[in-house]
């Protein structure tokens, strides 16, 4: 690959993850207002009847995706790259397919066990009607993510994320809105995450059409459905063993404790979720380029993308780590008095999304060159960590062992992956530019420390904004002092170029229409 050529794809991903970042940042801020109004509407009891409805509606979902939506997105993206049209057409059809029949099952079976899941299982009555939403919104999510899934490997990183990141909370939100009038409860609650979904869906499928006419050429497609199934069957389990995993503290914290433990628990993961926007953004737009580059054997571009994504998840998490770290008391003040003290739960987890920004994007990398048995092997391996210190630490800790729990398992599997990658292929996410970020949050820490002994030690919206800004300011200064690299230097003139022309053209349309 040339120079520009490697620009280009450089280029690519961080247009995409700027993107997906600005989506995901507007659906951070309406997700959080969202919780926080759930959690003071339903208090931390009935807001923990909530999560586990959400909680079983991902599990089941996750079953039911056969693994499709991630097959789907390499099968499409490199099917696009050959200009093999009719292969893209018949890798639809057949994910769509799959995943309805599976949804559906897997609807069936939940519907038919919801009495004994909620009375035997979590001993909480309530459950049953909770769990009969799970059951209709367990398809749905599936074929969401699927459409998503197939949009991105259209590379339309701006369609999946108005459709995941804007449209489906803004719904969401406005329908929570709607049904508070009447009181708010888990039940309507529920109801409102579900629908929200399947409005999602209409537009994703209306993307699709656009960019590949879904009634034509139906029958002249080409439907992969050995190679598909063969490649989404490893990702199938590792996908179910990923939903599980993340759904699974829920889940014990309502067997080994309380409903009250799991709304607690819930708010810590949403407060912290803030730390994932960058490297979720970053992820979702580089893997179809990382399905492309391995598919042309282009190692040492995969390699250079690896390293400097790495540096750009680090800068973008280390300033919301401080933050987590040092005023974690004021963030959940936000969602009332009673989910303060998860506290100490949040400050781990926030280290637990450190260990996840500084060792990149091992995962994605590891899963777009093929490695499927890998794949299923490190999440096997992740899954079983994460059950075992869950079981152990929950019973013992309640919301602090769940997040011990999330630390070690988070930290094992990406040692795992980078040195799979290492013996693999002889590529780290680090090279000697990786210094700046953690030189710059070490200056910004302590500034932050000796910042907090001087300001009043009250908590709340105003002390957190305070802190916020002022951290994310002396880091954006650091790292800006230690010099920007080529490949960032890259990245912001061309962001610069597009702002200033952008600039240019909305200047010149007045004087057009007033000449007019």
């Amino acid at each position: 690959m040339t120079s520009v050529q490697a620009d280009g794809e450089l280029l690519s991903v961080a247009r995409g993850a700027s993107v997906v970042a600005a989506g995901r940042v507007f659906s951070y801020a309406i997700r959080l207002v969202m919780a926080a109004l759930l959690a003071r509407w339903l208090g931390a009891d009935d807001y923990g009847l909530y999560i586990l409805v959400v909680s079983v509606a991902f599990a089941a979902s996750g079953v039911a995706s056969l693994g499709l939506h991630t097959a789907m997105e390499r099968h499409v993206a490199v099917r696009v790259r050959r200009g093999d049209l009719s292969g893209v057409r018949g890798g639809l059809q057949v994910g769509f397919v799959g995943t309805m029949t599976s949804g559906l099952l897997v609807a069936a079976v939940l519907a038919v066990f919801a009495d004994p899941i909620a009375r035997d299982v979590f001993d909480e009555p309530r459950l049953v009607p909770l769990i009969h939403v799970s059951a209709v919104a367990a398809p749905v999510l599936a074929l969401q993510t699927l459409l998503i899934s197939s949009v991105r490997g259209f590379k339309r990183m701006d369609q999946a994320t108005v459709a995941e990141d804007i449209v489906q909370p803004v719904i969401r939100f406005l329908l929570l809105l709607s049904l508070a009038v009447f009181g708010m409860t888990s039940f309507r609650a529920g109801v409102a995450f579900g629908l929200s979904y399947g409005a999602s869906i209409v537009l994703l499928v209306y993307f699709v059409h656009r960019r590949l006419p879904l009634h034509v050429g139906v029958r002249d497609a080409r439907r992969d459905v050995r190679e598909i199934t063969a490649f989404s069957f490893p990702f199938w389990f590792a996908g179910v063993l990923r939903v599980v995993r993340t759904r699974l503290q829920p889940l014990l914290l309502g067997v080994f404790g309380s409903t009250a433990n799991v709304g607690v628990f819930s708010v810590v993961t949403s407060a912290n979720a803030l730390g994932r926007v960058a490297n979720a953004s970053i992820r979702d737009a580089l893997r179809p380029t990382l399905a492309e580059l391995h598919d042309a054997g282009d190692t040492e571009q995969l390699g250079r993308l690896y390293a400097t994504t790495t540096r750009w998840t680090m800068a973008a998490n280390l300033p919301v780590f401080l933050v987590m770290v040092l005023v974690p008391e004021s963030l959940l003040a936000i969602f009332g008095a009673d989910f303060q003290a998860g506290a100490t739960a949040l400050r781990i987890v926030a280290f637990a999304e450190l260990a996840n920004a500084a060792t990149g994007m091992c995962g994605p990398v590891i899963s777009m060159s093929s490695h499927n048995k890998m794949k299923m092997a490190n999440s096997v391996v992740w899954m079983v960590t994460a059950i075992a210190a869950n079981v152990v630490l929950i019973p013992i800790w309640g919301v602090i062992g769940a997040a011990i729990a999330v630390l070690i398992s988070t930290t094992t599997i990406n040692v795992v992956r980078v040195v799979e990658l290492w013996v693999l292929l002889r590529i780290l996410p680090w090279d000697r530019r990786s210094w700046k970020p953690i030189v710059a949050a070490a200056v910004t820490s302590g500034l932050g420390l000796l910042a907090l002994e001087l300001l009043p030690d009250v908590l709340g919206i105003g002390l957190l904004l305070a802190v916020s800004t002022g951290l994310g300011a002396v880091f954006l200064a650091l790292f800006v002092a230690f010099g920007l690299d080529p490949d960032d230097r890259l990245v912001v003139t061309r962001v610069s170029e597009k702002l200033r022309s952008a600039g240019r053209k909305g200047s010149t349309k007045p004087a057009a229409s007033r000449k007019s």
